[in-house]
């Protein structure tokens, strides 16, 4: 009887922290997807900006987004963290290093933004261009890293209602 009852308790211990783990990786989830949403306008403002020629805002844009996608990945590695206790969630483990990584590319991508703004404000064309085709080569970088992302996405709809 002891040892039905031991078993008992163990389980109710893994399986209560499996489901304390699932539930604070679906609240990082939720706030990854309102940051990254903000993250990303604030990407998309910076460039618009920075093509309308309104370099000084650009700039003011560049560092917000900078900011938000240090939080995204922030939050991120957390979810990674906790998808490593979940049983059978090695793809999962693997979505959120891939996403890891296309943050990085992202933060890098507003650091560039910001630096293409203070260029072309300094009349620098030639530093401007180059970073310019820098950004352009993150994208490619970045798109690579998203086809991956939906290859797993595709394999796993229930996880990403």
């Amino acid at each position: 009887m002891k040892k039905i009852f031991l078993v008992f308790c163990i389980s109710f211990i893994m399986f209560g922290c499996q489901d304390s783990t699932i539930n604070s990786y679906n609240k990082i989830s939720t706030e990854h997807q309102e940051l990254n949403t903000q993250a990303f306008d604030a990407l998309s403002k910076g460039i618009d900006l920075f093509n309308k020629q309104d370099y000084a805002n650009s700039i003011i844009e560049a560092d917000k987004c900078t900011k938000l996608y240090t939080q995204v990945r922030d939050l991120s590695n957390q979810a990674k963290l906790l998808a490593q206790k979940m049983k059978n969630k090695a793809w999962l483990v693997q979505f959120k290093t891939l996403s890891i990584e296309s943050e990085e590319i992202r933060l890098d991508q507003c650091e560039l933004i910001n630096k293409v703004s203070t260029y072309s404000m300094a009349k620098k064309n030639t530093e401007a261009q180059e970073t310019i085709n820098q950004i352009s080569d993150l994208n490619l970088k970045f798109n690579k890293l998203q086809a991956t992302m939906d290859d797993i996405k595709n394999q796993h709809p229930e996880a990403f209602k």
